[in-house]
């Protein structure tokens, strides 16, 4: 018994010692967003990207908000869906999965790409090689 007991306070002074390690480290700046990686961006306009993730660099990773981050991105005309990953110490991974545009709609005078799910895509995005639907 007095084994166990011995056994189950060096285990608690060790976890002690850890997050008290961990909380000064990120008070040092050790786990601040440095740099960004996108991958899959394909026709998204980078500069949108930056412009969301701007306010995140020099924060701390372990106090991020993804899904706020997720949702700012997901905003992004084109995109079929984003996810935001955290890679310790300084990196922020964003995977981009952008629409492909399969045809040009024409109305009224107007075209726009769309996919094949019919979500409209930036103008940017069209190629004189898609199908044209009037």
């Amino acid at each position: 018994m007095r084994k166990r007991l011995y056994l189950v306070s060096i285990l608690a002074l060790v976890a002690l010692i850890a997050v008290l390690g961990v909380r000064w480290a990120d008070r040092r700046g050790d786990f601040d967003l440095l740099q960004a990686r996108i991958d899959n961006s394909g026709p998204v306009d980078s500069c949108l990207v930056a412009t969301i993730l701007e306010p995140w660099f020099g924060r701390s990773l372990l106090s991020l908000d993804r899904d706020s981050i997720t949702r700012q991105l997901n905003s992004i005309e084109g995109l079929n869906s984003v996810s935001v990953s955290v890679v310790l110490p300084h990196t922020l991974i964003v995977s981009m999965e952008p629409g492909e545009a399969t045809a040009v709609v024409s109305m009224g005078g107007s075209t726009m790409p769309v996919t094949a799910q019919g979500r409209i895509l930036p103008m940017e995005w069209a190629s004189p090689s898609l199908p044209e639907l009037t």
